[in-house]
């Protein structure tokens, strides 16, 4: 079953998200998020001698290969992690409550760590599911934005 068959573009995303949710603790991870994926991707490029992408596709493609390179997969309790959505659709939350298979952007949530907090960076159905079905934890693949920013030498705003 894939994401499609499941809800529809016109769909309101109506299911208030147990996971909780912090709006301007969001926008400033995922703004600190943006920077460090730029910076991988760029060195990306450097490692690749590739001077620009010809489609966001490729851009894609090489994101997901830094942040499988420069993460790590873990088991993080789900008390630990804030929601990047305050709604969810509810269809796609019972599909994989069920078990259903169903078409995703990563093959494991995605989790941007800042500190010891855990900001949801792509997976809040997925995430949402593992608490509706009573698990205290979810696998994830982790990006530590805070020892990665270091690394990297960009400025942490916070």
């Amino acid at each position: 079953m894939k994401v499609q068959e499941i809800i529809h573009e016109d769909q309101e995303r109506e299911f208030p998200n147990p996971v909780p949710f912090n709006q301007s603790k969001v926008y400033d991870v995922f703004d600190l998020a943006d920077e460090v994926e730029g910076e991988l991707v760029s060195l990306y490029k450097q490692e690749h001698g590739i001077d620009e992408f010809v489609s966001g596709r490729e851009y894609g493609k090489a994101a997901k290969i830094q942040r499988q390179k420069y993460g790590k997969i873990a088991d993080i309790p789900i008390n630990n992690i804030t929601s990047s959505e305050s709604h969810l659709y509810k269809p796609q939350v019972d599909a994989l409550v069920s078990g259903a298979q169903i078409k995703t952007s990563s093959d494991i949530p995605i989790l941007y760590k800042v500190g010891n907090e855990y900001i949801v960076g792509d997976g809040n159905h997925r995430v949402t599911a593992e608490l509706l079905k009573g698990n205290k934890s979810v696998k994830a693949l982790v990006l530590d934005l805070s020892e990665l920013s270091k690394q990297l030498k960009i400025e942490n705003k916070e």
